[in-house]
């Protein structure tokens, strides 16, 4: 890239939102010589100062945007937010609504309103800010997932491992889909044959009757993900505004690591993953028992070959790695400098 930019990523948290759309752009466009970008945890606007473009993510109180709109006027910097949530969406049983109150999410938009763009993971996403501030300068720049090598698990015919993993704020998801009610009938039917494991988090209602793993660095994730040798992993997605804007993350993060799946069919339309029944499986609200048993059979019965994994899994990496589309998020970060600067 013929001008190459110094770019500030300032993550408001080193968990999934800030690894997935900070840290790895960040990482890989530094490696490849793209841009001269750096990414850490809440940045100072001392450290800000050195950046031809600044990238904020979750910040919304006033005497902070003053502080931004202070450093664009003396430094000339361009000043992009970053979201990867609809939080006019945000539903009352979200563990986060209690802290996003209409004041809140009314300095958010006084936030993304001064800002030269904003970037999103999802369409869907783009519409929302777009319908909720005006701001017309709105990037979509997808997650990625890095490569990773592991060995494909052999499957346990005697014993079979479903997942979940992720965090509370997915309560109602378990809830308002069924699947809680879904583990437990499964679970009570098959007995010793059945392991459920959550990683992360675990609803209430569960717990007893699971294996529980306690979340760890994002650095660290796929590698424990694979650890957990899952054959069936687990994707409630409620049909709200909220989920509709909700990225594929999950989707590649179980496929990077080979794990059979099935998701809520209310996110179908949102996503552009093939709809086969070896690979990934659709799931109606409240029919999750029914679904379960399918792929327990399966899983039971099949080979991981047998099972689609490896199609499931070149899927991913010939179309979600960051190392393919790290050039082209470059482009886009070159393009939102160009368009302030004009």
């Amino acid at each position: 890239m013929n001008n190459k930019l110094k770019i500030a990523f300032s993550m408001a948290d080193p968990g999934g939102s800030g690894y997935y759309r900070m840290y790895l752009p960040a990482k890989h466009m530094q490696l490849r010589g793209l841009h001269d970008a750096r990414c850490r945890h809440a940045m100072t606007f001392k450290e800000l100062e050195k950046f031809d473009m600044f990238v904020l993510q979750r910040m919304h109180r006033p005497d902070m945007l003053e502080g931004v709109l202070d450093l664009k006027r003396r430094c000339g910097s361009v000043f992009v937010y970053e979201l990867d949530d609809d939080v006019w969406s945000m539903i009352g049983d979200n563990p986060n609504r209690e802290y996003w109150t209409s004041e809140v999410v009314g300095d958010l938009n006084n936030f993304i309103g001064a800002a030269d763009a904003v970037v999103v993971s999802t369409e869907y996403l783009k519409q929302r800010v777009m319908e909720e501030t005006g701001h017309n300068s709105i990037y979509v720049i997808p997650n990625y997932v890095e490569d990773v090598f592991f060995p494909v698990n052999d499957i346990n015919r005697n014993r079979i491992r479903v997942g979940w993993a992720g965090g509370n704020t997915h309560a109602v998801d378990f809830r308002e889909t069924g699947l809680s009610d879904a583990l437990r009938s499964l679970k009570s039917r098959y007995k010793d044959r059945l392991e459920i494991v959550m990683f992360g988090w675990c609803p209430d209602e569960l717990i007893g009757i699971v294996g529980y793993h306690p979340p760890v660095h994002p650095s660290e994730y796929l590698k424990k993900l694979h650890s957990l040798n899952l054959g069936i992993g687990l994707i409630p997605c409620a049909d709200n505004l909220f989920n509709r804007s909700k990225s594929i993350t999950k989707l590649l993060e179980y496929g990077i690591v080979s794990i059979p799946t099935i998701i809520c069919s209310a996110h179908k339309p949102y996503i552009n993953l093939s709809d086969d029944i070896r690979m990934l499986l659709f799931c109606q609200d409240g029919d999750w028992l029914e679904y379960l048993e399918i792929l327990c059979m399966d899983v039971q019965g099949c080979s991981r070959e047998d099972f689609g994994q490896k199609e499931r899994l070149e899927d991913v990496r010939k179309n979600y790695l960051i190392e393919d589309h790290v050039y082209k998020i470059a482009d886009t970060y070159q393009k939102i400098y160009e368009g302030a600067k004009r």
